[in-house]
């Protein structure tokens, strides 16, 4: 039977098997990096990351202790009140990938099954807004985190160590936008004005990839 560790909620898993609401690292390290977000998404943006990311995080708070009973279902809900709370493009993105790793996850998953459904929600991404890697958007951070967490675990890798090196990976993907000239959305007419900082939604990846760590 494969390990269980290594997913949003499995990392926080309670002793009944449920997903925890009193993991709330995530949600918390979102919100507390509203002004970072902001100050990053107001140079290649609209400047509302920071808020939209800190009001889902506030939507998942707000769940009733109903939306946790599996893994699958709390990735529905979630997937919902995102769908709502974050505005613009971010908010399909993340409801979309959301729903994508729930229709891939079993009722009770170990390690491989979270990385499968990970890498399935990173890719749905890239079909619905057509990034390619290179393109500075929250894939240049996703598409290495997915990759390396998958390795990690085919390689043995025990499942906290392989998370760790995805948000390791997450985060050199995330810094590397900086010498990234954007191909897309409102970031793609400023050229070579947004070089030197990183993209705001590949940031925002690294900030609640990295509190799911330490969940």
């Amino acid at each position: 039977e494969g390990d269980r560790g290594c997913g949003p909620c499995s990392l926080g898993q309670g002793t009944d098997g449920r997903c925890s609401t009193r993991h709330a690292e995530p949600e918390v390290a979102v919100a507390r990096a509203e002004s970072r977000l902001t100050e990053l998404d107001s140079i290649a943006g609209d400047g509302d990351l920071g808020l939209s990311m800190a009001r889902g995080a506030a939507a998942i708070r707000a769940l009733p202790e109903t939306a946790w009973a599996t893994p699958a279902i709390a990735l529905t809900q979630m997937s919902s009140v995102l769908s709502r709370a974050i505005a613009g493009s971010s908010g399909p993105f993340y409801a979309t990938a959301l729903l994508r790793a729930a229709r891939n996850l079993p009722d009770d998953p170990v390690a491989d099954d979270w990385a499968a459904a990970f890498a399935a929600a990173v890719s749905s991404i890239g079909e619905l807004g057509g990034a390619k890697p290179g393109d500075r958007t929250m894939l240049d951070a996703l598409l290495p985190a997915a990759h390396t967490l998958a390795s990690g675990l085919a390689g043995g890798t025990a499942p906290r160590e392989a998370w760790a090196h995805a948000v390791q990976a997450a985060r050199v993907g995330a810094a590397a936008t900086a010498r990234m000239h954007p191909r897309l959305g409102r970031a793609a007419y400023l050229g070579e004005r947004v070089l030197g900082m990183p993209d705001a939604g590949a940031e925002a990846v690294v900030i609640w990839l990295a509190a799911i760590e330490v969940a």
